[in-house]
């Protein structure tokens, strides 16, 4: 639901924190060389993360927003 809050999966360090086309706002979070975790359609007046911060498993990353304009609007695929 809109306004729920988002938290990270896993230990990691954000190395993102932008607007992408079709996902809207999303927070990057690499986690090994091998796996990242990716945080979309969020409220960007909510992101609580900037590139370079370390997070911990459970930390608060933003809340679920409205900011994916483009994937809302498609059929459900």
């Amino acid at each position: 639901d809109a306004g729920a809050e988002v938290y990270a999966s896993a230990f990691g360090e954000v190395t993102g924190v932008y607007k992408d086309p079709m996902l809207g706002t999303t927070v990057e979070i690499t986690h090994s060389s091998t796996h990242k975790s990716y945080y979309s359609n969020l409220d960007p007046d909510t992101v609580a993360v900037s590139v370079g911060d370390s997070v911990e498993q459970g930390d608060l990353i933003a809340k679920v927003g409205d900011s994916a304009v483009i994937e809302i609007a498609e059929e459900p695929h």
